[in-house]
């Protein structure tokens, strides 16, 4: 089962080359992709896209702050979280609901997103 067309992914990756990479597998699913290049970034379209899913790059020192700022999986405002590239312990630390790691099959990401979205 595919994601309903109104749902939105927030893509967070400050490396250009995983960024596009990302964004070319999540553009694959029926959603709408909000893209963000920084943290500060993330910020403030966090505020006005209300995603339903965030996909965030393996590079969890630069989104530490970020994180630190997201709902926990036990919060009514809980925001699920997929991180690529990332490892369990990654998944841990930023309550992911899922975590794909490097490297991962084509389809992989698109799949991850239709199960966390039903």
């Amino acid at each position: 089962m595919e994601p309903r067309a109104t749902q939105t992914i927030m893509l967070i990756s400050c490396n250009t080359a995983d960024r596009q990479k990302l964004h070319g597998e999540l553009m694959g699913t029926a959603c709408t992709v909000v893209v963000s290049d920084s943290v500060l970034d993330a910020l403030e379209k966090l505020n006005h896209t209300n995603p339903d899913l965030i996909v965030i790059d393996a590079h969890p020192d630069e989104h530490d702050f970020l994180l630190d700022a997201l709902p926990k999986a036990n919060s009514d405002e809980y925001i699920p979280i997929m991180v690529v590239g990332g490892t369990q312990r990654d998944a841990k630390s930023v309550d992911a609901a899922k975590v794909i790691l490097q490297p991962y099959a084509p389809g992989m990401v698109q799949d991850s997103v239709s199960l966390l979205l039903k």
